[in-house]
């Protein structure tokens, strides 16, 4: 048997806990203001601890039903649980949409980074093969002139040779035509 089954049992016995407590109330004083006459000997200190149990569940009956009313049943129980979980799954899905478009702006910021590091990495490309090419261009100049440079320093050094030949052999001539005339 289920709680609620339990529940609508308990509230069909009794129609209201005033109304119970109204009857107990009642009862209690009818048996201890009767002045009738006992059928059964009873001991009065038995009769007392009969009078006080029937009290004390008189007494205790009502606020266990009040107590079992307060309770919340297993419908409510239901109906609170959906209310929580639609409201937990409005949070989630709001949580979710929240991280989806920071997600998005976090890739289009990606894409952008990346479009600009491409053109940078074309214009640095462009760059480097500007540089090359007059690096190249200036290495071949630079080579051109050196060999420019050689060329010339060969013909000087020719000359100088040449000149040294030419002045040395002037000199011997003339050291030998000295040398001749003296002898002569």
């Amino acid at each position: 048997m289920n709680y609620s089954t339990e529940q609508n049992n308990i509230e069909k016995k009794t129609p209201t806990i005033a109304s119970l407590t109204q009857r107990n109330s009642q009862n209690m004083q009818s048996l201890t203001q009767s002045m009738m006459p006992m059928m059964v000997p009873i001991q009065e200190k038995d009769w007392d601890t009969m009078l006080d149990i029937l009290q004390t569940n008189a007494e205790f009956y009502p606020k266990v039903l009040e107590m079992f009313s307060k309770l919340i049943t297993v419908q409510q129980m239901n109906h609170l649980l959906e209310e929580w979980s639609e409201l937990e799954q409005k949070k989630f899905n709001q949580a979710l949409s929240e991280v989806e478009e920071l997600i998005q702006t976090q890739q289009e910021a990606t894409e952008k980074i990346l479009q600009e590091m491409k053109n940078y990495e074309e214009q640095v490309g462009k760059k480097l093969e500007k540089i090359t090419r007059d690096s190249l261009a200036k290495g071949s100049d630079l080579r051109q002139a050196i060999m420019e440079a050689k060329e010339k320093l060969d013909m000087r050094t020719f000359l100088i040779h040449l000149a040294i030949s030419v002045s040395s052999s002037a000199a011997v001539s003339v050291v030998l035509g000295i040398l001749f005339l003296q002898s002569s």
